[in-house]
Protein backbone atom coordinates (compact mmCIF):
# COMPACT_ATOMS: atom_id res chain seq x y z
CA UNK A 1 0.00 0.00 0.00
CA UNK A 2 1.27 3.41 -0.82
CA UNK A 3 1.97 5.88 1.43
CA UNK A 4 -0.66 8.46 0.72
CA UNK A 5 -2.99 5.97 0.75
CA UNK A 6 -1.92 4.35 4.14
CA UNK A 7 -1.80 7.74 5.43
CA UNK A 8 -5.79 8.61 3.85
CA UNK A 9 -7.08 4.96 5.68
CA UNK A 10 -5.38 6.51 9.32
CA UNK A 11 -7.10 9.83 8.89
CA UNK A 12 -10.54 8.43 8.21
CA UNK A 13 -10.02 5.56 10.95
CA UNK A 14 -8.57 8.47 13.33
CA UNK A 15 -11.73 10.28 12.62
CA UNK A 16 -14.56 7.47 13.66
CA UNK A 17 -12.83 7.05 16.62
CA UNK A 18 -13.29 10.67 17.45
CA UNK A 19 -17.04 10.41 15.97
CA UNK A 20 -17.03 7.13 18.48
CA UNK A 21 -15.74 9.11 21.43
CA UNK A 22 -17.73 12.29 20.77
CA UNK A 23 -21.11 9.63 20.78
CA UNK A 24 -20.45 8.40 23.90
CA UNK A 25 -21.03 11.50 25.90
CA UNK A 26 -24.04 11.98 27.66
CA UNK A 27 -24.86 15.54 26.53
CA UNK A 28 -25.14 13.63 22.91
CA UNK A 29 -26.57 10.49 23.87
CA UNK A 30 -29.40 12.54 25.54
CA UNK A 31 -29.82 14.61 22.79
CA UNK A 32 -29.82 11.98 20.44
CA UNK A 33 -32.71 10.10 22.30
CA UNK A 34 -35.05 13.62 22.23
CA UNK A 35 -34.71 14.19 18.31
CA UNK A 36 -34.91 10.50 17.15
CA UNK A 37 -38.15 10.08 19.77
CA UNK A 38 -39.25 13.33 17.32
CA UNK A 39 -38.54 11.76 14.48
CA UNK A 40 -40.55 8.51 14.85
CA UNK A 41 -42.87 10.55 15.98
CA UNK A 42 -43.17 12.14 12.62
CA UNK A 43 -42.55 9.46 10.53
CA UNK A 44 -45.57 7.40 12.32
CA UNK A 45 -47.30 10.63 11.00
CA UNK A 46 -46.59 10.65 7.56
CA UNK A 47 -46.98 6.66 7.28
CA UNK A 48 -50.72 6.65 8.53
CA UNK A 49 -51.48 10.26 6.50
CA UNK A 50 -52.81 8.19 3.44
CA UNK A 51 -55.20 6.29 5.93
CA UNK A 52 -56.23 9.55 7.36
CA UNK A 53 -56.98 11.62 4.58
CA UNK A 54 -59.25 8.21 3.01
CA UNK A 55 -61.07 8.40 6.16
CA UNK A 56 -61.52 12.28 6.89
CA UNK A 57 -62.84 15.28 4.13
CA UNK A 58 -61.03 18.92 3.74
CA UNK A 59 -63.56 19.76 5.90
CA UNK A 60 -63.02 17.47 9.13
CA UNK A 61 -58.82 19.05 8.93
CA UNK A 62 -60.22 22.63 8.86
CA UNK A 63 -62.01 21.87 12.07
CA UNK A 64 -59.22 19.89 13.49
CA UNK A 65 -56.88 23.21 12.62
CA UNK A 66 -59.12 25.59 14.10
CA UNK A 67 -59.29 23.03 17.22
CA UNK A 68 -55.92 22.41 17.42
CA UNK A 69 -54.96 26.34 17.24
CA UNK A 70 -57.09 27.45 20.06
CA UNK A 71 -56.25 24.17 22.46
CA UNK A 72 -52.60 25.29 21.32
CA UNK A 73 -53.20 29.13 22.19
CA UNK A 74 -55.14 27.55 25.56
CA UNK A 75 -51.87 25.54 26.71
CA UNK A 76 -49.68 28.09 26.10
CA UNK A 77 -51.38 30.49 28.03
CA UNK A 78 -51.97 27.99 30.69
CA UNK A 79 -48.65 27.40 31.27
CA UNK A 80 -47.36 30.53 31.40
CA UNK A 81 -43.74 29.21 30.34
CA UNK A 82 -43.14 27.50 34.03
CA UNK A 83 -42.77 24.57 32.38
CA UNK A 84 -39.87 25.49 30.90
CA UNK A 85 -38.60 27.56 33.90
CA UNK A 86 -38.21 24.36 36.39
CA UNK A 87 -34.89 23.38 35.31
CA UNK A 88 -33.41 26.95 35.99
CA UNK A 89 -33.05 27.24 39.62
CA UNK A 90 -30.00 25.56 41.19
CA UNK A 91 -31.80 24.14 44.54
CA UNK A 92 -34.26 21.55 44.38
CA UNK A 93 -36.44 23.74 46.43
CA UNK A 94 -36.80 26.40 44.24
CA UNK A 95 -37.06 23.95 41.60
CA UNK A 96 -39.98 22.34 43.25
CA UNK A 97 -41.82 25.58 44.28
CA UNK A 98 -41.80 26.59 40.25
CA UNK A 99 -43.34 22.83 39.72
CA UNK A 100 -46.18 23.64 42.14
CA UNK A 101 -47.06 27.18 40.60
CA UNK A 102 -46.84 25.54 37.39
CA UNK A 103 -49.67 23.02 38.72
CA UNK A 104 -51.36 25.75 40.45
CA UNK A 105 -51.82 28.47 37.75
CA UNK A 106 -52.49 25.81 34.84
CA UNK A 107 -55.02 24.53 37.17
CA UNK A 108 -56.50 28.00 37.61
CA UNK A 109 -56.35 28.75 33.88
CA UNK A 110 -58.34 25.61 33.25
CA UNK A 111 -60.59 26.01 35.10
CA UNK A 112 -61.46 29.81 33.87
CA UNK A 113 -61.38 28.40 30.41
CA UNK A 114 -63.87 25.59 31.29
CA UNK A 115 -66.29 28.39 33.19
CA UNK A 116 -66.03 30.91 29.60
CA UNK A 117 -66.08 27.94 27.20
CA UNK A 118 -69.60 26.36 29.35
CA UNK A 119 -70.85 29.95 29.67
CA UNK A 120 -69.90 30.87 25.84
CA UNK A 121 -68.51 28.00 24.00
CA UNK A 122 -71.52 27.91 21.42
CA UNK A 123 -71.10 31.99 20.62
CA UNK A 124 -66.97 31.65 20.44
CA UNK A 125 -67.52 29.18 18.19
CA UNK A 126 -69.83 30.98 15.82
CA UNK A 127 -67.52 33.69 15.93
CA UNK A 128 -65.04 31.42 14.27
CA UNK A 129 -67.39 29.35 11.95
CA UNK A 130 -66.81 26.03 13.70
CA UNK A 131 -70.05 25.68 15.26
CA UNK A 132 -69.64 21.95 14.29
CA UNK A 133 -67.17 21.42 16.94
CA UNK A 134 -69.57 21.71 19.81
Amino acid sequence: MSEPRRSRVFRVASLWNEIRQFARRPFVRSVTVVASGGAISQAIGLAFSPFITRLYGPQAFGLQSVFMTIAGFGATVAAMSYPAAIVLPKSDADALGLARVSVYVGVLISALATLVLWLYGDRILALLDAAEIS
